[in-house]
């Protein structure tokens, strides 16, 4: 039995394969090496301003300068230790203002986030303590408590402060200081062996 034959029309053109497909491909494949090669996967550098230990530096209502980084064992709780970072700080608005538990916290060696246990300014010696408006700077304490160990001899401790700026609070009804995704950085280090 002999195969039917195709006819086709001479005056058509022959079809050809679709090529669109691989071309957008091909587009795709060099705009995405494009991007790469440009830096545009790699991780934002422009949400973190860093401070020098000692320099004074403003963000929302406070001004801070960084002075001193000590770590002491807890005597109570063996496997805690203290990190004690000391301060001046003022008050650069208008209006009495304590620091947020969340505008400081420092960075252990693997990533993790370690908020304020307390704060002080001035004498005071209980967490929460307003700073005044428009006083010089006063001393300022914070201290945080990590686990025994989590810090080694050449590690460095991160040290950040939330940028803040003063946005409307809708569901306050009023003006707040609210955190813009960006710290400032105090890198304090590497650490020298204990004893």
């Amino acid at each position: 039995m002999a195969e039917p034959s195709v006819q086709t029309d001479p005056s058509e053109p022959a079809r050809r394969p679709r090529r669109w497909p691989v071309v957008v491909v091909i587009v795709v494949v060099v705009a995405v090496l494009a991007l790469q090669l440009g830096g545009a996967f790699k991780p934002r550098t422009d949400l973190v301003t860093t401070v020098a230990l000692g320099q004074t530096f403003v963000t929302g209502p406070y001004e801070f300068r960084f002075d001193d980084l000590t770590m002491t064992p807890q005597e109570y709780i063996p496997d805690k230790v203290l990190v004690e970072v000391t301060a001046t700080a003022r008050l650069l608005d208008t209006t009495t203002t304590a620091v947020d538990k969340g505008t400081i916290w420092i960075r252990l060696p693997d990533g993790t986030r370690v908020d304020i246990r307390n704060d002080r300014v001035g004498d005071f010696v209980f967490s929460g303590t307003p700073m005044q408006p428009q006083m010089p700077p006063r001393p300022y304490e914070v201290t945080f408590e990590v686990p025994a160990g989590a810090f080694k001899a050449g590690d460095t401790v991160i040290i950040e402060v939330a940028d803040l700026v003063l946005r409307y609070d809708d569901l306050n009804d009023r003006d707040s200081w609210q955190q813009t995704g960006r710290v400032h950085q105090l890198r304090v280090g590497p650490l020298k062996p204990a004893g």
